[in-house]
């Protein structure tokens, strides 16, 4: 009787290890293969892009703008633009159409 015992317990055993070996692979495929790849992934907003303006520093209200072809444009860089007050220049930035403001990252004179 123990002989049977033991021959029907390895039979479900092979059987039941037989069961995870082949299903364990169907499983998988419906898992992404890697979530930390992809919560490591890049967001999907576009960056900005620099451009480059080329116009008139004025103040305008109290702040220095940038106009160009009759847009006043708000400069993030106060400072820097205050030594260019009525002279073309070309600004180099990141614009943030909304509020017609350029993030600067460069002021220097047109040539």
């Amino acid at each position: 009787m123990n002989m049977h015992r033991y021959f029907a317990t390895s039979v479900v055993a092979s059987l039941v290890l037989g069961m995870v070996f082949v299903a364990g692979p169907l499983f998988a495929q419906n898992r992404p293969a890697n979530t930390a790849s992809h919560a490591n992934a890049a967001p999907l907003t576009r960056k900005a892009q620099q451009q480059t303006f080329t116009g008139t520093i004025v103040k305008s209200g109290g702040s220095y703008v940038l106009e160009v072809a009759g847009t006043a444009y708000q400069l993030s860089d106060q400072t820097d633009a205050a030594k260019y007050v009525g002279k073309q220049v070309k600004v180099t930035g990141v614009l943030n159409a909304s509020t017609d403001t350029i993030r600067v990252s460069n002021i220097q004179p047109a040539m």
